[in-house]
């Protein structure tokens, strides 16, 4: 199953501001995750290229934050 969500959680929200990766807290979360979450640059929303962005940031992981112009 090939799923997408889009959320705007605080503190996620909050380290997407502050240009801060989330760095591995547990060893559940390297299981289900797959590393640290990145952040995708910040690219204007709707576009071709915030995809693209994205999918780089996610690598082989399940989650990437997108970065937010502060």
């Amino acid at each position: 199953m090939n799923t997408i969500i889009h959320a705007h959680p605080v503190y996620s929200s909050a380290l997407a501001i502050a240009g801060v990766k989330l760095p591995p807290l547990t060893e559940e979360f390297v299981i289900y995750i797959g590393g640290p979450v990145k952040l995708a640059k910040f690219i204007s929303a709707g576009t071709r290229e915030l995809g693209t962005e994205v999918v780089k940031a996610l690598e082989d992981r399940k989650v990437a934050l997108m970065q937010i112009m502060a």
